[in-house]
């Protein structure tokens, strides 16, 4: 069966998390169409993550939560310099559903501030 590859434009400007603000979380709506089935049809989540105030030991996770309720982690780093970096990460298929999913970008501990930009979700659907 013949796909394409989609994607969801979750955020495009700056946003960070840090100690006193410990999360931020982005719905996204995936369609009826998308393919969820075997490791080829995989989506990926990518985004740019960067440091500041003296970045030490900070680490941060990544989550989504799909429809169903069920939350799986689909990234963690810990991070000790300020180098922007582009990330991409396979997400497991069972991690979204068609429908309503919410991503969670979390401060997991350290020192300094993360900050995340350019938030772009893949998928392949059905033509």
């Amino acid at each position: 069966m013949p796909t394409l590859a989609n994607y969801e434009a979750i955020q495009d400007s700056n946003f960070e998390i840090w100690a006193l603000e410990r999360e931020r979380v982005f719905e996204f709506d995936l369609p009826d169409d998308i393919r969820l089935d075997g490791s080829g049809n995989r989506p990926l989540i990518c985004y740019r993550v960067d440091t500041v105030d003296n970045a030490n030991n900070l680490r941060f996770s990544i989550s989504i939560r799909n429809r169903t309720g069920a939350t799986t982690e689909v990234s963690s780093l810990t991070l000790n310099d300020s180098i922007i970096r582009t990330m991409i990460e396979v997400v497991d298929f069972n991690a979204v559903s068609q429908g309503s999913n919410r991503i969670f970008f979390r401060y997991e501990g350290g020192n300094g501030k993360v900050i995340f930009s350019d938030v772009v979700f893949w998928y392949k659907r059905r033509t």
